[in-house]
């Protein structure tokens, strides 16, 4: 008697993580969103822009570059 051989198919999510992997804008895109969330996640936890509500500048002071604008 012969042993018949049964492959069993690769998976939905396997066969559609090869095609992601193979694609490189896709991966290029994927390190993108995950880098916007490793940026959510620190600043929610105060890691990075923990001071973000601190007043650093005058309210409503009138625009300048470089210290008060001349006048006309």
């Amino acid at each position: 008697m012969t042993a018949i051989v049964h492959n069993a198919s690769p998976g939905l999510w396997r066969l559609a993580w090869r095609r992601l992997r193979a694609d490189r804008v896709a991966m290029a895109s994927l390190a993108v969103v995950a880098a916007f969330l490793l940026m959510l996640v620190l600043s929610a936890s105060g890691l990075i822009v923990a001071d973000w509500e601190r007043e650093v500048g005058v309210n409503y002071a009138p625009p300048g570059f470089a210290g008060a604008a001349p006048a006309m």
